[in-house]
């Protein structure tokens, strides 16, 4: 337990509590940080070229599946 300023009022506070005592500003809130997400750098370049190696994957299957069976019945 260490003591912290309250950004409102300035007294001295435990940084345990949720809110200063004297003013009532809330503490906890005060020193969460704040997450923010970001895209990757290369994210959309990355799904365009999965996906396109995707669509690649199914279409060459699909023709040596149909090619073979046409080879079957022949």
């Amino acid at each position: 337990m260490s003591l912290i300023f309250c950004p409102e009022c300035k007294k001295q506070i435990s940084d345990k509590s949720a809110h200063c005592p004297n003013c009532g500003y809330p503490i906890n809130e005060a020193n969460t940080p704040k997450i923010v997400l970001k895209q990757k750098e290369g994210c959309f370049e990355y799904r365009l070229l999965n996906s396109l190696y995707n669509w690649w994957n199914a279409f060459t299957w699909n023709a040596d599946f149909f090619y073979n069976q046409f080879e079957q019945k022949n």
